[in-house]
């Protein structure tokens, strides 16, 4: 039977020959005249940031020498840039893509978006991830996740957002802040199962420290997961599945998260100058 690592190489080495696959999505930036050369048209920018972001960390689990791993993740530099940038952060509009500071997407959109970036920045640099960004970037996705209510709330990309904002304030070491944040008297229905896995994580995690080693069991906790969610094959329910197995969120981005998370708070040791290791971790 093939291991991880065997399987995310094959796979991205197949979507590196494809016409279709990865130079497909070359050849189409350059034939249009630049990957953002549509950036006005753009009504949601987190999800452009997030597919480029995407394509950085397929082909960096996969085939981490492999040129387009530099592009992808200088596309999602850029896109960030662009965005956060960008004055429709500050304009409301009835046609979004005039407008970015609008109800029911603000601050979120922008806190994605800059969550994004301190992760790029820092792969850049081989460096830690700013803190203060990731912990702006987690007040506001919790913040339009808290402003939805009612049957706004109760979907699992909101729900899932919620979590995504605890999971950067774990990467950015504040455990603390992240259990007070899973302390909230809200309903998560269609993702409970991993909230309750991550609250799992932060009880073993003593209070303040930035780093903490994982003992055998507390590893076996955290890994349990980690090892069903990096599996190339892992799907998350569909749309429709009316269970608490969701995760509202990107499931190559919940990776990495997860990955960091782990450097952190299973193998006690610091991100800067071990990006590397961090993706050996998801593919090993």
């Amino acid at each position: 039977m093939k291991s991880y690592r065997e399987i995310w190489a094959d796979r991205v080495s197949k979507e590196l020959q494809k016409a279709n696959g990865f130079p497909g999505v070359v050849a189409s930036a350059e034939a249009k005249g630049g990957r953002f050369i549509d950036w006005h048209l753009l009504a949601m920018p987190e999800l452009a940031v997030s597919s480029n972001f995407e394509l950085f960390i397929e082909v960096a689990i996969g085939a981490w020498s492999h040129p387009y791993k530099e592009l992808f993740l200088s596309w999602a530099e850029q896109a960030a840039e662009l965005a956060l940038t960008d004055p429709r952060f500050d304009i409301e509009a009835d046609n979004s893509r005039k407008g970015w500071k609008n109800s029911g997407s603000y601050p979120g959109n922008h806190g994605v978006i800059l969550g994004i970036f301190a992760l790029v920045k820092a792969m850049k640099r081989n460096s830690e991830p700013m803190a203060t960004q990731l912990i702006q970037a987690a007040k506001e996705l919790e913040t339009s996740a808290l402003n939805a209510r009612g049957q706004a709330w109760n979907t699992h990309i909101v729900q899932g957002g919620y979590l995504r904002a605890v999971q950067f304030l774990m990467i950015a070491g504040q455990a603390d802040a992240a259990r007070a944040m899973l302390t909230v008297r809200r309903s998560f229905k269609y993702v409970d199962e991993h909230r309750r896995w991550l609250q799992n994580v932060l009880d073993l995690i003593p209070e303040d420290p930035q780093l903490h080693t994982a003992s055998a069991e507390e590893r076996s906790t955290f890994e349990e997961r980690f090892d069903v969610i990096r599996d190339p094959d892992f799907r998350t329910v569909p749309s429709f599945d009316d269970s608490d197995k969701h995760l509202g969120q990107d499931v190559m981005q919940l990776r990495l998260d997860l990955a960091l998370i782990r450097q952190r708070y299973v193998l006690g040791e610091t991100i800067a100058g071990r990006w590397e290791d961090v993706f050996y971790a998801i593919s090993a």
